[in-house]
């Protein structure tokens, strides 16, 4: 019950209720054959979609954030309608609906197998360069489906010579459109298969391939040879089902044995034996449907005999076929070969930029098992001393293993010789090894001392390891040290880093209470002596010197103080502050201030230098505009863009010419050392009676 709250928890709305159609639609279709000769196998095809439907589903919810499972779901859902239903020349709004569902799971279908085979099992070239193209296939399938649609309702309606024809060349338009479409797909699978080097991915693309020119044979066929086709479905209403439908499940079979074999574990087996059933299915039914067919034509009927012949001679066929086919789907299953230099290259790169100790551990184990296949697998780290605790257990439940074991000398010293070995070559093996039942030993070292090691179960493959399997271990053991030595260090500089960020807090903090508030005190007593009767004039004017001195200096380290407090250290943070500053500032003035700021803002941190420069820079455009600017609004503006920000000051005032500056110390030589000292860039746009706008580029790398 719990993991099946979990499973309605992850699955998205919107995909069950894609499989409730799906079951609706192929339901509703039986409905209408229930009278038809091929009943039977029509409900055989209706189970079956079913099963691999449900089974698209499972890799929804194992793989959520994945694009290629989201894709392979929805191509599927359209798949598994087209499969087993069809066309139905009623004039009822179920019937039309029923159509339309087929029509749409067709043609869609074929822009989402084109999607699919873009992204998998990587995002290919095409994609990265232009992000928009599986959008254009799917908008031609619509409108083909919505103009297809539109002749064969008239047509279903009211009925026709004209109309009739409009279908049938809207139908064959649908049809050139299809089968154009699987080209492509294929096309694309096949560039996918000569760019990507990894053989891993490569033989995912292999069987993806093989599966699309399977599925997709019986329309192929249909677009070329059209006439014959149409002749012979006229003759043998079932034979578009058995073109048609097992071989769309084949196809789909594939793709799941794909995506299964290299991206969720635990369910081979099944997938192995579903095939070797299906593929049984398929082959008994072909030949028993096949036999049936020249025993019509050779003799004048069939008998309930020459029936139990046919049915005992298809069997024995498969009998025949059934080791070829049981090695066939072991090797696709089971690698014979892979390119050492390949795979290496692939298990750095995929853990490149992971520095989470956790989400270094699974992805390290994830890649050794795309490579092996471990039945089960043991990661452990040395803790302390001679105590090693597994970070990483597949496949193994013994809850004395996961409380990890403490080392002998002998076993250490085998570590240390930096050589892959067995159990059995330890003069006495401990308890906790022989209950994994690990096969090798792979060490791991870091300075000649041992850090850890793998315990390497059997392969899925039921196979030994292979001197290049042992290579292979011990180079990736040596890329697991390194990726942890980075992997810490990095840890320690983000470590220094809060460190940092709490003592600019401490500072922050102590700044605000203590000398803030010594200041607003100096500040209030010079106040209170300046206003008092009796205090001469001469001293009247220190004391307004000190009380000002007191608030320049309050006004400075209020600065300082939120520059230095790390919960400003964003974009947002500076434009709070700046708007803050610049209401306060031009209150007491008569110029009006007008803010022209996205309503949100995205997440960039600015570091202390940035922050305090631009500030100074608006406040000295502020300072600016109210002292020699003679306007009476200001508009200040932020455009924010992906390699960084542009603020904008902008007044209606007298402007002046940049190059005849009438005010030399305006500060706007100061402006544009602060905006050059953070590699930014000032511009100053004005002319005498226009205003002035100037704007800030800051450039974030």
């Amino acid at each position: 019950m719990k993991h099946f709250k979990q499973f309605i928890r992850t699955i998205p709305p919107w995909a069950l209720l894609f499989v409730l159609v799906v079951v609706v639609v192929n339901s509703l279709y039986l409905y209408y054959r229930r009278d038809s000769e091929v009943l039977w196998l029509l409900i055989g095809i209706y189970l079956i979609a079913l099963l691999f439907s449900f089974g698209s589903t499972y890799i929804l919810y194992k793989k959520p954030g994945d694009p290629a499972a989201r894709v392979f779901f929805v191509y599927f859902q359209l798949i598994a309608m087209a499969s087993n239903a069809g066309l139905i020349y009623q004039p009822e709004p179920l019937a039309t609906f029923l159509s339309f569902a087929f029509d749409a799971g067709t043609l869609i279908g074929v822009s989402a197998l084109i999607h699919f085979h873009l992204i998998f099992p990587r995002a290919s070239l095409l994609i990265k360069r232009f992000n928009r193209l599986p959008w254009l296939f799917y908008a031609i399938s619509f409108l083909i489906l919505i103009f297809n649609s539109r002749y064969w309702i008239i047509s279903i309606y009211n009925p026709s010579t004209l109309h009739d024809a409009n279908a049938v060349i809207s139908a064959k338009i649908s049809l050139i459109w299809v089968n154009v479409a699987v080209l492509t797909a294929i096309g694309i699978a096949v560039y996918q298969f000569y760019t990507i080097k990894s053989t891993l991915a490569r033989n995912q693309v292999r069987i993806v391939i093989i599966g699309s020119l399977f599925g997709f044979i019986a329309p192929m066929l249909d677009g070329i040879f059209p006439d014959y086709i149409e002749t012979l479905a006229a003759k043998n209403p079932w034979l578009f089902q058995i073109a048609h439908g097992p071989a769309m499940l084949i196809m789909a079979s594939c793709f799941m044995v794909a995506i299964f074999r290299y991206r969720i574990w635990g369910t081979e087996v099944f997938i192995r034996k579903a095939l070797l059933y299906l593929s049984a299915t398929f082959i008994i039914v072909c030949t028993y449907f096949f036999l049936i067919f020249l025993i019509d034509r050779l003799t004048s009927g069939e008998t309930a005999t020459t029936r139990f012949i046919s049915l005992a001679l298809s069997v024995l066929i498969f009998m025949v076929l059934r080791d070829t086919i049981q090695h066939l789907i072991e090797r696709l299953f089971h690698r014979e070969s892979y390119d050492s230099a390949n795979v290496v290259s692939d298990f750095e790169a995929r853990l490149s930029g992971i520095y989470h100790i956790d989400e270094l551990s699974s992805g390290i184990v994830s890649g050794l098992d795309e490579i092996f296949h471990f039945k089960s697998f043991i990661f452990s780290l040395k803790k302390r001393d001679d105590l090693y605790q597994p970070v990483f257990i597949s496949g193994n439940d013994h809850e004395e293993i996961r409380n990890g074991f403490i080392a002998t000398s002998g076993f250490e010293n085998m570590l240390r010789k930096a050589k892959v070995f067995s159990p059995e070559e330890l003069d006495r093996i401990p308890a906790y090894i022989e209950q994994s039942d690990g096969e090798l030993i792979v060490p791991l070292l870091q300075d000649g001392q041992p850090f850890g090691f793998f315990l390497c179960g059997p392969k899925k493959s039921e196979k030994s390891y292979s001197l290049q399997d042992i290579r292979v271990l011990s180079l990736l053991a040596q890329r697991t040290v390194a990726l942890f030595q980075t992997a810490n260090l990095y840890q320690k500089d983000i470590d220094r880093q809060l460190m940092l960020e709490r003592e600019r807090a401490r500072i922050s903090q102590d700044m605000h209470d203590d000398v803030g508030a010594s200041l607003t005190r100096i500040s209030m007593m010079s106040d209170l002596v300046r206003n008092m009767n009796d205090t001469r004039d001469d001293a009247r004017h220190w004391l307004s010197q000190i009380s000002d001195t007191s608030r320049s200096v309050m006004e400075e380290m209020s600065q300082i103080i939120w520059a230095l407090n790390p919960q400003n250290n964003t974009l947002e943070g500076l434009v709070a502050y700046i708007k803050r500053f610049s209401n306060e500032y031009l209150e007491p003035t008569s110029v009006r201030c007008t803010f022209n700021f996205p309503t949100s803002l995205p997440v960039r941190a600015l570091s202390i230098e940035t922050r305090r420069n631009v500030y100074l820079v608006v406040r000295e455009a502020l300072h600016n505009v109210v002292k020699h600017s003679d306007a009476a609004s200001v508009t200040i503006s932020l455009e924010v863009f992906e390699s960084g920000f542009r603020i904008g000051v902008k007044d209606d005032g007298k402007g002046f010419d940049p190059e005849r500056l009438e005010f030399p110390g305006n500060g706007l030589v100061n402006m544009k050392k602060r905006m050059s000292d953070i590699g930014g860039e000032i511009l100053i746009k004005s002319e005498p009676g226009s205003g002035t706008e100037i704007e800030l580029i800051v450039s974030l790398k």
